[in-house]
């Protein structure tokens, strides 16, 4: 491409660098820096630029290094190009890569005074600012003081000067961006204005994301508003900051811009449509299971009651889950098996898969609007054709179906065992996507998976990617549920199986096997809908404590609350909607190791309980009893407490000498790390090589833990209680306590971690993102720390307190022991439900189906109104036309969505709302009206299921 790119003077040094790395050809035009203070002028030089490289017809399109910049681009036209502007308020996100780089160092030292290389070349005089920022305020001293009291008097005069120095009261840190240059002398410039001002120093590495990104013409619709020609720029005064709208007739940026608020007699608001279903074929039971990451969870719940009627546990049997799924079944009243409506089944399996990057090899057909964008996907196998949309969703080259079938063959040829298909725009007109699909089908026979079935969502990269991981995980989520469905089939369990969705919603079997993507997150959204019924709490945090991790997840009104950036596993970012977790390497069974005198410090790392260990192979208790010896010689080191456990199969793997003898040792009992090594003939126990055996889940590490702990505490007595109380007592005498004070010291930080996590929930729930702030995180852990602590003559002069307002409900088997004692810490009190050790199967036992779908419309480019929605877009002359319909669109597609995914439910809410942008004159202009429809509904269930006595 031949980029025209119009930036503030300030950038020459950036893009300079960013153009000698951009494969397009790039001309850049620099314009005077500081023009935000003047924005008319910089308007009006803007435009000049734009309607210049319109006139010389040697571009592809206009890139602006400019953001809103004080309104200075609102009003922008692009003539017969288009225009990409990013998506930020001003030079200074630029400068640091994205506008949530500038965010978090906002959030992190608002008062910032900014400095940048260009700054200093184009724009700054350093002794001046210096000698600004150090001048003591005394208004009779300022430069200007005796001309304003000359011409205005005194009082006036001062009150001028004050207003004049009040931008040094809200600053407090001069930082230095660094783009690699950066000399020693614009260090010293800035340390000096730092220094006269009395504010911190910092010197911040600058990103070239957003310049690389602008310069590639990887336009993201996240980070980049992209203007196709006839359009306008205009202020949103939201998140997107910038948006696109028709130009008024006539309209030039050197005058007066007008527009009418023409969204006048449109209702907006909430509004229901249809009555609910009659409960055909009612559900009497309804059968539970969470196939968790240490164990899985079985039960049968009375849905008309509103009561648990059994439940079960079994360990999760990683290398086949069905085996976990049968023993938990078996643990279960199989009489009631016949009265069972339908099953549901919350898995770990498509998290765990996208992390082990397991599936199927799928090949990835784009239809980018540039092909530069490629370099952002992060899948092997992929071809680029030549098919292009607009973000209007209008055709600018039609599908080429030789390309299509070349592209196949190649992707075949390598390897590809599954298609996904991704087109840039396909949210606005999926009719690329789909004709691709039905080639693909036709011609290959192999499954074939769209972006826009997945997902509404702009992001053209992230639709792309969920499309891969989707048709990745067809085959594992698929068998799963055949089996489980056998599995069911043997008990006698006779109703439909559905599978929990990542927002907490479910669907139909059939469904899951065909969106496998939507299954992530399922577990801790299950957990969250078990909370809910176990308590009957509409508003709370939810907080699920299992043997890994703890998941906490936000109740309001009901409902979960939903990422609004989709579910993020590994490195993978998903566009599909997934409930906004926040996790902790704090569980159960979380590794406990000695961090000096009487403090522990726990995971991230995972160990089996020795209390488990033991309670399976007696023989440990022995092999503790030796480590106890050494103790007492002073020969053991914190890391001989591992011992390591046979976890999987050996079958089929490439495995070494040593390793296979591992394996062999293992497959006979459990052993510590000192008795494997001299088994295996090692030198000495640091030479032993597990590491490989861990990552493959062959073998697992078992050692101290805090159910362990619990155990010596008497507070929980499920296993061996003996080896859980010698594996204390060798802790012990690294922290130089009695045993059981060493499992208080456990249970005390668990406590710990645990409130800190819920602070951290909270603040984030309130847009406070808390690892940005380390002296709020000091201060909480004071407080924390204080909260058990007697006033003392020698202890501080302050305490401070957390108060939590919200209800913190508990829930995963150690909640009652751990989350009790972390809330009193919080001034609060924990609400840990009965049966709160399977409410992720109680989640499964009682969601409900839960299907949404928007429809937008907006001003077309050449007069009238352009309706979005699933199917594609549709024409409209008429605005109260064109939302009418959309309201129509919506429904429809909700309700055909929810028979799909399993319920007979018909009553739809919708939502209406609209969004206006505002004109540098003040003046309205409609940008959008988005007509958004839910429907939540039970599972439908045959009439003759569920009904056996």
């Amino acid at each position: 491409m031949r980029l025209k790119v119009v930036a503030c003077g300030v950038f020459e040094e950036e893009l300079r660098a960013a153009a000698a790395g951009s494969a397009n050809e790039v001309e850049v035009e620099l314009l005077d820096a500081g023009l935000h203070a003047v924005p008319e002028t910089l308007r009006l030089r803007a435009q000049q630029a734009i309607d210049a490289a319109s006139d010389a017809r040697r571009y592809d399109a206009v890139c602006l290094s400019y953001g809103l910049c004080g309104r200075g681009t609102a009003g922008l036209i692009s003539r017969e190009l288009p225009l990409v502007i990013p998506r930020v308020h001003d030079c200074i996100a630029v400068f640091l890569g994205s506008a949530g780089a500038y965010a978090e160092q906002f959030a992190r030292h608002p008062g910032t005074f900014y400095f940048t290389t260009g700054w200093y070349r184009h724009k700054a005089h350093p002794e001046r600012t210096r000698m600004a920022a150090a001048r003591r305020f005394d208004a009779t001293t300022h430069p200007h003081y005796a001309e304003l009291s000359r011409r205005y008097g005194r009082e006036s005069a001062r009150y001028v000067v004050e207003f004049l120095e009040s931008w040094r009261r809200n600053y407090s840190r001069a930082a230095l961006i660094d783009h690699g240059f950066a000399t020693a002398e614009h260090e010293e410039m800035t340390r000096a204005v730092a220094e006269a001002a009395g504010w911190d120093y910092e010197r911040l590495p600058g990103s070239m994301a957003l310049l690389e990104g602008l310069l590639a013409g990887e336009w993201d619709e996240a980070e980049f508003l992209l203007v196709p020609p006839g359009l306008m720029v205009v202020p949103t005064n939201d998140e997107r900051i910038l948006a696109a709208v028709p130009a008024p007739e006539g309209s030039d940026v050197t005058g007066v811009l007008t527009a009418v608020d023409t969204t006048q007699g449109i209702a907006t608001g909430t509004f229901f449509y249809g009555e609910h279903a009659e409960d055909a074929g009612q559900a009497d039971l309804g059968l539970g299971i969470d196939a968790g990451g240490t164990y899985t969870d079985a039960v049968v719940y009375d849905l008309r009651g509103g009561a648990l009627l059994c439940k079960a546990k079994a360990l999760t049997t990683p290398y086949d889950l069905v085996e976990g799924i049968r023993n938990a079944l078996g643990g279960l009243d199989g009489s009631l098996f016949g009265r069972v409506s339908y099953a549901c089944l919350s898995t770990t399996l498509a998290t765990n898969a996208i992390v082990e990057g397991r599936g199927l090899p799928v090949g990835l057909v784009l239809m980018p609007y540039h092909e530069a964008v490629a370099a952002r996907v992060k899948t092997p196998l992929f071809r680029c054709i030549g098919a292009r949309m607009n973000i209007q969703g209008l055709e600018e080259r039609p599908v080429d179906e030789g390309e299509v079938r070349r592209a196949a063959e190649e992707l075949a040829a390598e390897g590809a065992a599954a298609f996904a298909v991704s087109g840039y725009g396909s949210v606005r007109n999926p009719a690329h996507e789909l004709r691709v699909k039905e080639m693909l089908q036709a011609e290959r026979g192999l499954p074939v998976v769209c972006g826009h079935e997945l997902s509404g969502r702009l992001n053209f990269v992230e639709r792309a990617h969920t499309a891969v991981l989707n048709a990745r995980l067809l085959p594992l989520i698929g068998e799963l549920l055949r089996s489980v469905e056998d599995v069911l089939g043997e008990a006698g369990v006779a109703g439909p199986l559905f599978v929990v969705r990542g927002d907490g919603g479910i669907m139909h079997r059939d469904v899951g096997r065909a969106r496998a993507v939507e299954t992530v997150l399922s577990g801790p959204a299950a957990s969250a809908v078990g909370g809910r019924v176990l308590t009957c709490h509409r508003d709370a945090l939810v907080v699920d404590i299992g043997g890994t991790t703890t998941d906490i997840a936000v109740l309001r009104e009901g409902r979960i609350a939903i990422s609004p950036e989709g579910a993020r596993v590994g490195h993978w970012r998903t566009s599909v909607a997934a409930a906004d977790i926040q996790t902790t390497g704090l569980g159960g069974d979380s590794a406990v190791r000695p961090a000096g005198r009487r403090r522990v410090r726990l995971g991230p790392d995972r160990a089996v309980p020795l209390a488990l260990v033991a309670a399976g192979w007696p023989g440990v208790r022995d092999e503790l009893a030796e480590l106890a010896a050494e103790q007492v010689q002073g020969t053991l080191t914190p890391e001989l407490l591992d011992f390591f456990v046979l976890a999987g199969r050996a079958a089929g793997l490439a495995l070494d000498g040593a390793e296979r003898r591992i394996v062999e040792l293992l497959s006979e009992r459990p052993r510590s790390r000192s008795a494997l090594a001299r088994a295996c003939g090692c030198a000495g126990p640091q030479l032993l090589r597990v590491g490989r055996l861990e990552g493959i889940g062959l073998v697992r590490r078992a050692g101290v833990t805090p159910t362990d702990a619990l155990h010596v505490l008497g507070e929980y007595r499920a296993f061996d209680e003996e080896a859980a109380r010698a594996g204390l007592g060798l802790l012990a005498g690294f922290l130089d306590c009695p045993a059981e004070q060493a499992a208080l010291i456990v249970k005390h930080e668990v406590e710990r971690q645990l409130a800190l996590a819920v602070a951290r929930r909270e603040l984030s729930a309130d847009d406070l993102p808390f690892e940005r702030f380390e002296d709020v995180r000091a201060l909480l852990e004071r407080a924390l720390d204080g909260q058990e602590d007697a006033p003392s003559a020698e202890g501080p002069p302050f305490r401070l307190r957390w108060e939590q307002v919200r209800p913190v409900v508990g829930i995963g088997a150690p909640a009652a022991a751990f989350l009790t004692g972390a809330c009193r810490l919080l001034g609060t009190t924990a609400v840990v439900p009965p049966d709160a050790d399977v409410a992720n199967a109680v989640g499964a036992a009682t969601a409900r189906v839960v299907v949404c779908e928007r429809v937008r419309v907006r001003p077309a480019e050449f007069g009238g109104y352009v309706l979005y929605g699933p199917d594609g877009r549709e024409d409209f002359a008429r605005l109260p036309d064109a939302e009418s319909a959309a309201r129509r669109r919506v429904v429809d597609a909700v309700r055909r969505k929810a028979q799909r995914f399993g319920t007979a439910e018909q009553q739809v809410r919708v939502e209406v709302s609209r969004l206006v942008g505002r004109l540098q004159d003040g003046s309205a202009q409609l940008l959008e009206i988005e007509v958004a429809g839910s429907l939540a509904g039970a599972p439908l269930v045959p009439a003759h299921t569920g009904r056996g006595t």
